[in-house]
């Protein structure tokens, strides 16, 4: 009887290593899908404020000119800025550009822009460091990574609260300054206050 020549081996079924090797990447792979997932629907941001303008026609440009100057004005060198795009909906529509204001891990998108007859303006804060996001998006596993490295102290919410108080204070300023010169409402003490409600409570690690 002629035997059958394989050119790399017999094959095997594979063995219990295999088995593992096989079922390791699967978790892998949903895992990297649970992550991109929750990236997609906004997870990512962790505060939001936004106020619109009826009947006021103005360019972004010019809002973030104006953001730029009291950042500039503070000298506060470890607040960065800079231009960024996204998309408005998928790879087919068009781009919308924000101003990004940033302090180490943390950062703010700021977006100005039209809408319908009005302008709108806001704020989206969110945490850049791809690598913790990753491992906190791990379902069980994204807790105990999270109090063993990225515990939230009491250090760690003050600085993130100083800061978005900072940005939230000068996009006021800003804001103050438009309704001035354009002769509008001024917002009220209820439209002033960002909107905290909405936001996921945080526990403190002692």
């Amino acid at each position: 009887m002629q035997s059958t020549y394989y050119p790399f081996g017999e094959p095997h079924a594979p063995t219990l290593i295999g088995w593992l090797q096989i079922i390791g990447v699967i978790i892998i792979l949903l895992l990297a899908l649970i992550f991109l997932t929750r990236l997609k629907d906004g997870r990512n941001a962790t505060g939001h404020w936004s106020h619109h303008f009826a009947d006021l026609q103005m360019s972004s440009r010019e809002f973030y000119d104006q953001i730029n100057e009291i950042i500039t004005a503070m000298n506060e060198q470890h607040i960065k800025t800079k231009y960024i795009t996204y998309s408005e909906g998928g790879f087919i529509t068009s781009n919308r550009t924000y101003l990004r204001v940033s302090r180490g891990d943390i950062l703010f998108d700021i977006c100005a822009a039209p809408f319908g007859n009005g302008f709108f303006v806001s704020w989206w804060q969110a945490d850049r460091d791809f690598f913790k996001r990753f491992l906190l998006a791990i379902p069980l596993l994204g807790k105990v990574f999270e109090r063993a490295f990225y515990p939230n102290t009491y250090y760690r919410i003050d600085t993130q609260d100083m800061f978005q108080t900072s940005i939230h204070t000068i996009l006021l300023s800003a804001i103050d300054a438009l309704v001035i010169a354009k002769g509008l409402r001024g917002l009220t003490e209820l439209e002033r206050k960002p909107a905290r409600g909405k936001l996921q409570p945080r526990a403190v690690t002692l």
